[in-house]
């Protein structure tokens, strides 16, 4: 009898084989390998008469402690330290029990142990017990392959991600290029506006990482769009939403939008004047099963709102990256006492590879207001 207690992805066939030498050499009912963690210590593999039921020791057994010496407790029942074990007083009632430690190949504290038991008492000859020392040396350098292939696999693994990263990075500044120079009137405005707004995304690209490159929580998105001008109003914005963590391409271009929608409040808008009022509301939603993100931005008190003249970036973004490639639904309403936006986006297409635009129709942009 045999087994791996933890999923196959976390062990080695390789420890088994050297559970089931260790049982052939020492003459015992129950070998096994763990490795020390941080909330005990998890046995990796078993081989035996004897099947173990768990593959955790919790820190306050007997059986978890290992010194950095070999050690063997001949009858466990006259031990003060593990007598009263309930392994031992219990079913399978084990009699006897030795560990062997070994280290990683660089040295250092015991990083796990070869473990024997069996329910008599025992000893174990000088020949077992260097026998047994060079099982465990070999269980250690099976961890080390095995810590160093998972290591190899989640380098490629970042290496995919960071080349996806930088992909659709590139992709957004070329669509930021291509649609400021398309929404600009002169060579000023364009690089004052691009400046702008690549210096955003820059701002938005230092949210990804930490603990993870997949999702951003939208709060930290609509703090850094909307803290630079939290002190220019009479009143506190109004916001209210979840920490909602969204797929790192959805999150970039709502922060994208974020910022065309702040700086035309400040030039036109609910920020253009120290009585304006702005709310933004988000959330996560379920709908015939689906998930949906929800987001409401309303301005109010400010000066009267009115049509933009031409389509400006912020029109761009939301019909032709949320709406075309995020599925976004979008109500955008420039009601004379203050723009109204609502979103709402499928969450289940939220992360994407990103196009740059390219090919978009030539717009001649006029003075006025624009998003």
């Amino acid at each position: 009898m045999s087994g791996r207690i933890l999923p196959e992805e976390m062990t080695d066939p390789g420890w088994e084989d050297l559970c089931h030498l260790a049982i052939q050499i020492c003459d015992v009912a129950t070998a096994f390998i763990a490795f020390h963690d941080c909330d005990g210590v998890l046995i990796k593999s078993w081989a035996g008469k004897v099947a173990l039921q768990s593959c955790a020791i919790p820190p306050d057994s007997p059986f978890a402690v290992v010194t950095s010496s070999f050690l063997m407790i001949e009858d466990l029942t006259a031990s003060k330290v593990f007598c009263r074990h309930g392994s031992v007083v219990q079913e399978p009632f084990w009699r006897f029990y030795a560990a062997m430690p070994f280290a990683s190949v660089e040295g250092g504290p015991p990083m796990g142990f070869l473990g024997l038991l069996d329910t008599a008492p025992h000893d174990l000859t000088p020949a077992q017990i260097a026998s047994l020392r060079r099982l465990s040396a070999q269980a250690a350098r099976l961890g080390e392959l095995r810590r160093l292939r998972d290591l190899d696999g989640a380098m490629r693994r970042l290496g995919h991600e960071l080349t996806h990263r930088v992909k659709n990075a590139l992709a957004v500044v070329q669509a930021i290029l291509n649609l400021s120079a398309r929404s600009s009137t002169t060579i000023d405005a364009f690089k004052e506006a691009f400046a702008a707004r690549l210096g955003f995304f820059s701002k938005l690209q230092s949210l990804v990482g930490g603990d993870s490159w997949q999702a951003i929580r939208f709060d930290r998105i609509a703090s850094a769009a909307l803290g630079p001008y939290e002190n220019q109003l009479d009143a506190p914005i109004e916001s209210c939403g979840p920490p909602a963590e969204l797929a790192t391409d959805l999150a970039i271009m709502l922060g994208m939008v974020l910022h065309e929608l702040v700086v035309n409040a400040a030039r036109f808008g609910g920020f253009s004047n120290p009585a304006g009022r702005l709310h933004i509301c988000w959330s996560m939603e379920r709908r015939d099963g689906k998930s949906f993100f929800c987001l409401n931005w309303r301005e109010h008190d400010g000066p009267p709102v009115l049509l933009p003249d031409h389509e400006g970036f912020g029109l761009k973004l939301l019909r032709r990256v949320l709406a075309a490639q995020f599925h976004a639904e979008i109500d955008l309403v420039f009601a004379p006492e203050g723009l109204f936006l609502s979103l709402l986006i499928p969450l289940g297409n939220a992360e994407v590879e990103m196009k740059p635009s390219t090919s978009l129709p030539a717009v001649q942009p006029v003075g006025g207001p624009s998003i």
